[in-house]
């Protein structure tokens, strides 16, 4: 519900078994062409990346490729009882400075978290513009052609398109600029 208690739709599409967006079979395009090229119908305008909280490390690459495509981002780390069981610990302020983003803890079987996500769904927390990585010097000019032809938001996006060309509705157009 939104600040008023008004009821707000979302559509919610479910990219399931995503650890990274190099895709390098054809279930790992599909999460490639929904989250990096912005001409495809289901681009989002949020990411919510669900992670599993006693196996954080795998779903860290991707949520750090993510917030590299500089697009609205959640990270809402699931099993949050099977974390406390094991002793484990996660400082969720310190991932969400690092990272950049918001992150959630969640324990999606007794319903804890879902509040909270719903939200900072509704209400994204202003995002610090962080990269992990500096793409644009592998290929600066590759980098720069395409962001002017793909309505990307980040060099690392651009970079995803030049190794993906194929799966860029806009594929065509880019193709004549680059070369």
């Amino acid at each position: 519900m939104g600040a008023s208690g008004e009821r707000i739709a979302a559509e919610v599409i479910d990219l399931p078994g995503t650890y990274s967006l190099y895709p390098k079979s054809m279930d790992e395009r599909v999460p490639f062409q929904v989250l990096c090229d912005p001409e495809n119908e289901l681009y989002p305008d949020l990411t919510i990346i669900i992670a599993d909280g006693t196996n954080l490390k795998r779903s860290l690459f991707l949520c750090s490729q993510i917030v590299d495509l500089k697009r609205p981002a959640i990270l809402v780390i699931n099993m949050m009882d099977i974390v406390r069981l094991k002793g484990m610990e996660i400082n969720f302020e310190l991932l969400s400075e690092k990272l950049g983003i918001t992150v959630i803890p969640m324990n999606a079987r007794k319903g804890e978290g879902i509040a909270e996500l719903k939200k900072a769904i509704v209400h994204p927390a202003a995002r610090q513009h962080r990269d992990f990585s500096n793409f644009k010097t592998f290929e600066p000019e590759v980098v720069k052609k395409i962001r002017e032809v793909v309505n990307v938001n980040s060099d690392y996006n651009a970079f995803l398109v030049a190794n993906n060309l194929e799966m860029i509705s806009t594929f065509d157009q880019v193709i004549l600029l680059i070369w």
